[in-house]
């Protein structure tokens, strides 16, 4: 028991890492709103079509990377927020395995985060992706909250009861949260370039 906890924070910290490396090599979007739209020194209507065309795409193409970047800054923050209370909860786990804390204590604080989880669970469905491969990472993402909660909920029982196939139960959840979690930052990856 107190080696699957000791890989699992291992795990979450080598996953923190990737994230901050994806987070770390977003491109930001440059804004094209300085580029010069007139050509030459005469104006004709061909040359203020072309000019009036090139600024609406301009201001597109700004709209479109702002919205990109919004969201790119949303699921940063998300992700970390996710990542905090996770190890914040491991550390509660590592207190309950110090027997620092008492069974009774743990599924107290299991029902907390809990709560807490599904929180940033629906901050996430608020967030409106800007294309198919970002929807993918947040659906991936998504589902890696999912799987964590249902871990914690099969180690809530396994506390309450004794029973080892609720553990077993919860090391799978949690071991698939992680699977769930990088297939979204490669998701996430693959979209931004």
């Amino acid at each position: 028991m107190v080696v699957k906890h000791l890989i699992i924070v291992l795990v979450e910290l080598v996953l923190l890492s990737a994230a901050f490396y994806i987070f770390a090599i977003i491109p930001l979007q440059p804004s094209n709103a300085t580029k010069d739209t007139i050509f030459g020194d005469t104006l004709n209507s061909t040359t203020i079509t072309t000019s009036a065309n090139t600024t609406d795409n301009t201001r597109q193409d700004s709209t479109i990377g702002d919205v990109v970047h919004i969201f790119d800054e949303s699921y940063a923050k998300l992700v970390n927020d996710t990542r905090s209370l996770s190890l914040s909860y491991q550390n509660e786990i590592g207190k309950w395995q110090l027997n620092q804390t008492d069974n009774g204590s743990m599924i107290s604080i299991t029902n907390d985060y809990l709560v807490k989880f599904q929180e940033i669970s629906m901050e996430f469905q608020e967030l409106k992706p800007p294309s198919e491969g970002y929807k993918r990472a947040l659906d991936l993402f998504a589902k890696s909250i999912q799987s964590e909660m249902a871990s914690h909920i099969h180690f809530r029982n396994f506390l309450a009861t004794s029973n080892l196939k609720e553990d077993e139960r919860s090391i799978q959840l949690l071991s698939d949260a992680y699977k769930y979690e990088k297939e979204s930052f490669d998701a996430f990856k693959a979209a931004a370039n």
